[in-house]
C-alpha cells in the first residue's frame, strides 16, 4: 500500500470516529434530562469533603470437556476501584478522581496474559460563573499502567510494547466548561502535554527521539462528557477527549473515546461491557479499539 494510501486510511478512520462522535452527542444532548444518572458534580449545597470509593471485581471463565464443536479453557479477573473527593465553597470547587483498574487472563496453552491496566488521576480546580452553566477550570491528569505489556506473535516471540511509566501522559489544561444539562459537560482550553518513556528502549514507539523519555507539547484540549440511565437498570458513561498540537497538522489530533454501558443487576452484582477507540498517530496510522465485557461484584466503602 502507497503511503498516500495509509495516510487516507488513517484520514477517514478518524474522520468516521469524529463523525460518530458528534453525532452521538448530538443526539444525546437534545434527550430529556429527567434521569438518575448524573455527572459527578460538586453540588453549592456541599459545605466539606465529600468522598465516594467503589470497587469491583469482573471475571469470565469457560471450561471444555470432549466438546464437539472445540474451544479453549480460559479463565479472567479483572479488579477496579474508583475513588472520588469533591469540596465546595461558595464559586470555588475541586474534584480529584482515581481510576485504578488491572486484570489478567488464564488461557490453556498460553499462561497468563493481561487483559486490562490502567492508572489514572484526574484533579479539576473549578471556579463557577454567576450563570451556573459556566464554570472556568484548571485540570491536571495522569494516565499510565501497572505492568509490562507485550504485543502476541504465534510464530515470533512477543513483542515488549508497554511498562510502568512507558507511556506515561500527564496534561495540564485551563478552560472553561458548560454543562446544559444534568447528564452533559463539554470542556475546551489551552494545554500542555508531556509524554514520558521511562524505558527509552520503547522512545520511538511513542514518538519520542531515540533514547529521550520526555516530550512536551502546547495546543488545544475538547472534552465531552456524558452520562445517563437510558434504559431501566441501565446506565450509559462516555467520555470524549482530544488533544490538538500546536506543532502538528490538526489531522494528527489525539482522540481518546471510552464508553461504559452498566446493567445494575441488583444491590452487588452487575453487567459490564467497555467499548474505547484511540487515535494517535504518534504510537500508530490505526484506530486502537478496545472492548471488554464482564459480569462482576461490586462494593460501595463510602
Amino acid at each position: 500500500m502507497t503511503i498516500m494510501g495509509k495516510s487516507r486510511m488513517g484520514f477517514c478512520s478518524k474522520g468516521l470516529l469524529w463523525g460518530f462522535v458528534i453525532c452521538m452527542f448530538t443526539l444525546i444532548t437534545y434527550q430529556s434530562s429527567n434521569a438518575q444518572a448524573r455527572l459527578p458534580q460538586i453540588p453549592d449545597s456541599l459545605k466539606d469533603w465529600h468522598l465516594h470509593f467503589v470497587g469491583a471485581l469482573n471475571g469470565n471463565q469457560a471450561a471444555y470437556s470432549n466438546w464437539s464443536q472445540g474451544g479453549v479453557n480460559s479463565f479472567a479477573l479483572t479488579g477496579a476501584t474508583l475513588f472520588q473527593a469533591m469540596y465546595r465553597e461558595q464559586q470555588f470547587g475541586y474534584q480529584m478522581d482515581v481510576n485504578l483498574k488491572y486484570g489478567q487472563a488464564q488461557l490453556q496453552g498460553k499462561g497468563l496474559r493481561k487483559t486490562d491496566d490502567m492508572i489514572k488521576f484526574d484533579n479539576q480546580v473549578d471556579l463557577y460563573m454567576n450563570n451556573p452553566l459556566y464554570s472556568a477550570f484548571v485540570l491536571v491528569s495522569f494516565q499510565s499502567q501497572f505492568d509490562k505489556g507485550f504485543k502476541y506473535h504465534d510464530n515470533a516471540p512477543n513483542e515488549f510494547i508497554s511498562s510502568f511509566l512507558s507511556p506515561a501522559y500527564i496534561q495540564e489544561v485551563a478552560g472553561y466548561s458548560y454543562q446544559p444539562a444534568d447528564f452533559f459537560k463539554a470542556k475546551i482550553g489551552f494545554s500542555f502535554k508531556q509524554t514520558i518513556v521511562k524505558d527509552t528502549v520503547l522512545s520511538t514507539r511513542y514518538g519520542l527521539k531515540p533514547n529521550h523519555y520526555l516530550k512536551s507539547e502546547s495546543g488545544i484540549y475538547l472534552g465531552l462528557q456524558f452520562q445517563k440511565t437510558i434504559l431501566p437498570n441501565v446506565t450509559l458513561s462516555s467520555g470524549f477527549d482530544s488533544f490538538t498540537s500546536f506543532l502538528k497538522k490538526i489531522t494528527s489530533t489525539d482522540i481518546a473515546w471510552n464508553n461504559e454501558l452498566i446493567g445494575q443487576i441488583n444491590k452487588f452484582m452487575s453487567a459490564d461491557l467497555q467499548f474505547s477507540l484511540v487515535y494517535n498517530d504518534d504510537v500508530t496510522k490505526a484506530l486502537q479499539v478496545k472492548q471488554v465485557l464482564g459480569l462482576g461484584v461490586n462494593i460501595t466503602i463510602l
